[in-house]
């Protein structure tokens, strides 16, 4: 469990009816919740981390887009291009790396490895 998931459920929950087992679910979750506030490092979960690496990757596209403008321009170089691309495959590997150690089933890990081998494919 991860603070991200403890909210959302405290949400749904808090949002739904009044009745006995929501009750007892909402006073785990509250205790859980609690809990992670004194251990954040050590309890936040995966979910910070993925968001973290998927927000990287999107400064590093948008850089990527001006250098390659700049080289249509003529104002830069091809090694810079490739450079950026560099970062910007750096940082979806990165991503790509989190969200697996983050899957629960073979089958999440599945998915992830289909979608590799398909771009893969398409690129051969």
């Amino acid at each position: 469990m991860d603070l991200y998931l403890i909210d959302s459920t405290i949400d749904e929950l808090e949002s739904g009816e009044t009745t006995f087992i929501n009750c007892e679910r909402l006073a785990s979750l509250y205790i859980i919740k609690e809990h992670f506030k004194k251990y954040p490092l050590v309890l936040r979960g995966l979910y910070d981390e993925v968001e973290e690496e998927l927000n990287d990757i999107a400064p590093q596209y948008k850089q990527y887009c001006e250098i390659k403008r700049d080289y249509q321009l003529g104002k830069t170089t091809k090694e810079a291009v490739i450079s950026s691309m560099k970062c910007v495959c750096k940082e979806i590997e990165e991503f790509i790396n989190i969200l697996y150690s983050s899957t629960d089933t073979p089958e999440e890990r599945e998915e992830l490895k289909q979608l590799i081998n398909k771009i893969y494919n398409k690129s051969a």
